[in-house]
């Protein structure tokens, strides 16, 4: 049987408002999970925002009113934008320094292309996909593919 074709194959996301509550629903065995609340994400709603100067007009403050059954979802979201923004300004000069060459490289390699492939979708010679590539990832002091992919998410590469 194939197996996407079981029904215990679907995966529902859960979303919980503590640690404790995710560590003890992966820990639980499958009897208990079912004994165990967990939370939705918010259903959708429009926050009320409001953004004050101040009397310098060097800094800002930002207020958000919503619902406080979205406060853990909510918060999550804004703690992950603001580790992108930092990464961001963290990176933003080794970012500069690619060329749109190597951007398009760049996009291509995190899609999952292979050198060849880049090669033959941007018709240059596979040793040249390969030192762009060597230089994208000096300029960028990546690691892995993973370094890669965020910085395409963060400047919106992808």
């Amino acid at each position: 049987m194939n197996f996407f074709e079981k029904a215990d194959s679907v995966f529902n996301p859960i979303f919980f408002y503590e640690q404790q509550q995710a560590i003890d629903w992966i820990t639980a065995d499958k009897k208990e999970k079912g004994n165990i609340e967990f939370n939705r994400p918010p259903e959708a709603f429009e926050p009320f925002i409001d953004i004050s100067l101040n009397p310098e007009k060097t800094t800002a403050t930002i207020q958000l009113e919503f619902p406080i059954d979205s406060l853990p979802h909510s918060l999550n979201t804004l703690k992950q934008h603001m580790k992108k923004m930092n990464f961001m300004r963290e990176n933003w000069s080794k970012f500069l320094s690619l060329t749109k060459r190597e951007k398009n490289i760049l996009k291509l390699l995190v899609k999952g292309f292979q050198n060849q492939k880049i090669a033959e979708k941007l018709y240059i010679s596979e040793m040249t996909v390969k030192t762009h590539r060597r230089n994208i990832i000096k300029k960028l002091d990546a690691k892995n593919l993973i370094d890669l992919y965020k910085y395409t998410l963060t400047f919106n590469l992808i």
